[in-house]
């Protein structure tokens, strides 16, 4: 959802057959549906994010990094299964708590491109 300055996650999924079969099952409307009555302004934004493999095991590895990232920045995710978050993190980098980053952090995030 696209409001004020930024993009918040929604709903994070894979499509298993194309994308329109995914995203416009009764199901995953209704999720939208609901997830659009609980913010008063704000645009929907849908990305559609190709793997470089078909291979299932490596879309549902890409599936669960997106959804925690997601759940990250939107603990009210409208996802059922993966949302609960990792447990583990590190200060500033990865799931690391609220605050500014120490200078060391943000070079280390940087190195690694996150």
């Amino acid at each position: 959802m696209r409001a004020g300055k930024g993009i918040v996650p929604v709903y994070v999924g894979k499509a298993s057959k194309s994308f329109r079969q995914e995203c416009f099952t009764p199901h995953k409307l209704n999720k939208i549906n609901a997830s659009l009555l609980d913010w008063k302004r704000g645009t929907p934004v849908l990305f559609l994010v190709p793997t470089e493999s078909r291979r299932a095991g490596l879309i549902d590895i890409a599936e669960r990094f997106l959804i925690q990232n997601a759940i990250a920045r939107n603990a009210h995710l409208a996802n059922i299964h993966g949302t609960r978050l990792e447990t583990w993190g590190i200060a500033g980098v990865l799931r690391g708590g609220k605050g500014l980053p120490s200078e060391a952090a943000k070079t280390f995030k940087k190195m690694l491109g996150l």
